[in-house]
């Protein structure tokens, strides 16, 4: 019985290891300077999916930097002008979670190697009386 406590307990601390070697290897690559390439959103409304729509428009670029000390600056730049933004960030299970002064955000980490990016986060609710849900995906590339 104690061998099998025993090696019950390396079998999880061996997973708690991997588990928090992925969370430094995944903070590792994301840290830079990144810029988004495409945003591509898709609506459902009472059960049917729209199309997916470019929410990128062709005036505009949104640049994100990623610092080591976990804290993050964006500029968003149109036609119109530039809106800056600084706040925190951290990785835990996969999601990168973005926090500023006003809005905290959560984006799921679908592929991350060291030139590219893509996060995804969805919406849910009702509107004008019809549930509805969002997908936004969001394509980056290191600069």
């Amino acid at each position: 019985m104690k061998k099998l406590l025993s090696i019950l307990v390396i079998a999880l601390f061996a997973i708690a290891m991997v588990s928090c070697n992925k969370e430094k290897n995944t903070e590792k690559l994301i840290i830079g300077k990144w810029q988004e390439t495409e945003v591509i959103g898709t609506t459902t409304i009472n059960g049917v999916a729209g199309e997916p729509v470019s929410m990128l428009e062709p005036d505009e670029t949104t640049v994100i930097t990623f610092n080591k000390d976990h804290t993050y600056s964006s500029l968003w730049t149109t036609d119109g002008g530039e809106v800056e933004s600084k706040g925190t960030w951290s990785v835990k299970d996969n999601t990168l979670t973005m926090t500023s002064e006003s809005i905290s955000t959560e984006c799921n980490i679908d592929d991350l190697d060291k030139n590219n990016m893509v996060l995804s986060y969805s919406e849910s609710g009702v509107e004008s009386g019809l549930p509805f849900s969002s997908l936004v995906v969001i394509k980056m590339k290191k600069i």
